[in-house]
């Protein structure tokens, strides 16, 4: 219960989004354990974070994301594109987490040597590799919002360096958490799913007869990034939410809920329904551990002298089917 309070208070205050913080404790954290209870706690510490966090900051949201803009109705079935491209974006993302994981630990074939370092010597390693990947491509260092702000503020970026942005951010974050460093799968989901949308949209500029009706490159970043950090965080309300709070324009709604269901479904299809939280993979908890079962109340004086009685006249009974059972023999 604590785990989620903390979890909805951290989502309020960060993104000054208390519905959507609520929901990510409820969905991702608590998931089916949740009781009214919870909810309650939940909420209270939602509602403080975020009032805080708009006493201290402003009521301001984590991005200024422009208005979302619609130019035609026959828009809509485009964004089913950007949902399968999340759904793929999403799958290499954590299949390369789980890997970089594994290659650390000396698991993966011809990197088996990483596992016999001393461990102090990974995050130096991951370092080295996150540094010299900055030095060429500077977009991906820190938590990425600058770069993800730049986006939705429409700042050029050519179709060739989002792909490379793309794949650089999904490597070096997977050699990040898998060496040991700080970090998170949060906001890269989100630098993953703005490049994305981004890339999708100049690749459907280049068609002929589209250009009139597809709005520009920060509509599908931001529908992009709730789609990818939905089907990577297993949190399709909560990404969904999210993007309406801080857009607070309700035309986004119908692109997020089809692009955001349509990549959720597909990977919940490949993996199966089993796929692991990485969220709490990442913090090393499992909630389903950490349920106690139902405690067992002690026994009344009267019910504890009843059962022995009854207990007393169970043994007798059965001393006396021993004796007849002997006296017929």
């Amino acid at each position: 219960m604590l785990l989620g309070a903390g979890a909805a208070a951290g989502i309020a205050a960060g993104f000054n989004a208390p519905i959507a913080g609520v929901f990510f404790a409820l969905e991702v954290v608590l998931a089916t354990t949740f009781s009214t209870t919870s909810v309650s706690v939940v909420l209270l510490a939602a509602v403080v974070a975020a009032w805080i966090a708009q006493l201290c900051l402003g009521g301001q949201p984590a991005f200024a994301l422009p208005t979302y803009e619609v130019r035609s109705p026959l828009e809509l079935p485009l964004y089913i594109g950007l949902g399968l491209l999340a759904c793929g974006v999403s799958m290499a993302y954590t299949k390369s987490i789980k890997l970089g994981e594994g290659a650390f630990l000396g698991q993966i074939k011809g990197l088996t040597w990483l596992g016999r370092l001393p461990r102090w010597l990974c995050p130096a390693i991951g370092g080295a590799c996150v540094g010299l990947a900055g030095l060429q491509w500077p977009q991906i260092l820190g938590v990425g919002y600058d770069t993800i702000e730049a986006m939705l503020e429409d700042v050029e970026f050519s179709l060739s360096l989002l792909l490379i942005l793309l794949v650089v951010k999904t490597i070096v974050t997977a050699v990040c958490l898998g060496s040991g460093l700080v970090g998170g799968i949060f906001a890269p989901a989100m630098f993953l799913g703005a490049s994305a949308g981004s890339a999708y949209c100049k690749l459907l500029a280049t068609l002929p007869g589209i250009n009139t009706i597809i709005a520009g490159p920060p509509a599908y970043a931001m529908v992009g990034m709730a789609a990818v950090l939905a089907s990577s965080a297993k949190a399709p309300l909560t990404s969904i939410l999210l993007l309406f709070e801080m857009t607070r324009d309700y035309r986004i709604v119908l692109p997020l809920m089809l692009a955001v269901g349509l990549s959720v479904w597909l990977v919940e299809s490949y993996a199966g329904g089993a796929g692991e939280n990485l969220n709490l993979h990442q913090m090393g908890l499992d909630v389903n551990l950490n349920n106690q079962g139902k405690k067992i109340e002690p026994l009344l004086d009267w019910e504890t002298s009843l059962n022995g009685k009854i207990a007393e006249a169970i043994s007798n009974n059965e001393e006396k089917l021993a004796a007849k059972d002997s006296e017929i023999n």
